[in-house]
């Protein structure tokens, strides 16, 4: 007998984000239209950063553990 398992250590496979249709629910019943609607009326521009920040590529857990120890 033999398994085929998924990596565990792959964060989309254990995580549950809401669907795109959840999130328009949810920001319908807010009363917004989109995310950075939400985040313009809730976050005060003064604290906003002007733009995106220069981040590196993403890494899995086992990259991350592998590089941080």
């Amino acid at each position: 007998m033999s398994f085929k398992f998924k990596p565990a250590d792959v964060f989309e496979t254990r995580h549950n984000a809401p669907t795109s249709a959840d999130q328009q629910a949810m920001l319908r019943a807010i009363g917004v239209e989109s995310v950075e609607q939400l985040i313009a009326e809730t976050v005060p521009a003064a604290i906003r950063l002007p733009e995106a920040l220069a981040l590196p590529p993403a890494l899995s857990e086992r990259q991350f553990l592998k590089r941080f120890k």
